[in-house]
């Protein structure tokens, strides 16, 4: 990504999600290196979106890097959870910052009026809903229609589970082979 100091140019780098994002809470995590060859700017931020936004004025991304990093020999990460809406189909990289509110840390280099910042790894993962309750059934089961039916236990004998099939109660019974 690329910020030039009180010109507002920015370079934002956008991927597209395979599939629109679920309703819930997402961990989003990527690396950082500042370039060599540039100065310094906080504000590097990840912006999740439904479509291509017309203009970056006024977005507040979800995900900011609040201050920068004089360091050029490192890789950082960026980790944290975040709770959508549901429905996001493009992510976004770059300062979303006016220039008033970018703090830019001017260095001798080859380009000292640009910030380059370099990204990596990225990844956007499903973390769950909120307040939502996982549980392990165990392992997954062979069994021979003598078996049949086989009773399936939450182990949450006081709580209201819904499964799949659309029933609800603490355990299952099931008749056949199935998910």
């Amino acid at each position: 990504m690329i910020y030039e100091q009180n010109t507002g140019w920015r370079e934002y780098a956008q991927a597209t999600f395979n599939e629109p994002l679920l309703p819930g809470c997402y961990q989003i995590s990527l690396y950082y290196s500042n370039a060599d060859f540039a100065s310094l700017a906080n504000g590097l931020g990840v912006y999740l979106s439904e479509g291509t936004p017309n203009s970056y004025a006024g977005v507040e991304p979800q995900v900011e890097v609040e201050t920068a990093i004089d360091n050029y020999d490192e890789w950082f990460e960026i980790t944290a959870e975040y709770n959508t809406a549901g429905g996001e189909t493009h992510v976004t990289f770059g300062n979303f910052r006016t220039d008033a509110e970018t703090e830019f840390m001017s260095r001798s280099v080859s380009f000292p009026s640009l910030s380059y910042v370099y990204i990596d790894s990225i990844s956007v993962e499903y973390a769950g809903i909120p307040g939502a309750l996982s549980v392990d059934l165990g392992d997954d089961l062979t069994l021979c229609p003598a078996d049949f039916p086989y009773t399936i236990e939450s182990g949450f004998s006081s709580s209201t589970v819904n499964w799949s099939t659309g029933e609800t109660g603490s355990s299952i019974e099931i008749d056949g082979p199935g998910v």
